[in-house]
């Protein structure tokens, strides 16, 4: 056995980018695979636990083979970290990296966008749910939630709300650069068919981001060794 159990390029319909993905195994991790593969080992990694060192490990090599894919060749560029832990990329480089259990994933793009959010999450079980609806769902968010009528289960609709206001903070981070509250952004529509939604800032978020500006996510449901994930990607177009 070794740390990485599995990475390949996800084809996902929905998403239309690139997704890079990695399985890993955390019982396998040493702080010895940073130079195996070549990954520096940040300032930090000493103050955090073994798990979060395994997690990042995978997602910074999934951040890479996304680099190699927009590249088309070997990319060991350093990706850093930001003051709010988020990943700093190469100036002409947008990306964006999430982790769900065992499993990291990517993606990247030439800098010809406002943003890109990735997520990833686990499908939440009905305690969690019912603890996320009361962190993350706005007035407008509770109506749709309770008069949803598709094929998604509410766990499943709760997921997703979850992810696609996620990877939208993502998305919007290094214009806003701060955090803020789920509760300001709203979700607007849902087309299962087509698996998008809208979401709408409810506040000025930045100079750019004024209320009722609207973001598409793309969402798409997979299914791996027995557990169903989504996974949402927000690309903002400048």
């Amino acid at each position: 056995m070794s740390f990485i159990q599995k990475q390949q390029q996800l084809a996902l319909k929905n998403i239309g980018q690139a997704v890079h993905f990695i399985q890993y195994n955390p019982d396998y991790y040493s702080r010895k695979l940073f130079s195996t593969h070549k990954i520096q080992q940040p300032e930090q990694l000493s103050k955090w636990v073994t798990k979060r060192q395994a997690q990042f490990l995978a997602g910074r090599m999934a951040a890479r083979n996304a680099l190699q894919a927009i590249n088309g060749k070997k990319e060991n560029t350093i990706i850093g970290i930001g003051a709010h832990r988020e990943p700093l990329w190469p100036e002409t480089i947008m990306g964006s990296i999430s982790h769900a259990g065992n499993i990291s994933i990517a993606t990247a793009a030439q800098q010809n966008r406002g943003g890109i959010g990735l997520d990833i999450q686990a499908i939440f079980d009905d305690q969690q749910s019912k603890k996320n609806s009361k962190l993350i769902l706005s007035p407008s968010d509770q109506v749709l939630f309770q008069n949803a009528k598709g094929s998604l289960p509410k766990t499943q609709l709760m997921t997703l709300i979850f992810s696609a206001k996620e990877c939208f903070f993502k998305a919007v981070f290094h214009q806003v650069k701060e955090y803020f509250d789920f509760k300001v952004v709203s979700i607007t529509s849902l087309n299962e068919q087509t698996g998008q939604l809208i979401l709408a800032s409810d506040v000025a978020l930045s100079e750019v981001i004024k209320p009722g500006k609207s973001f598409v996510v793309y969402y798409e449901l997979l299914n791996f060794q027995h557990r169903r994930y989504i996974i949402t990607a927000l690309h903002e177009m400048v």
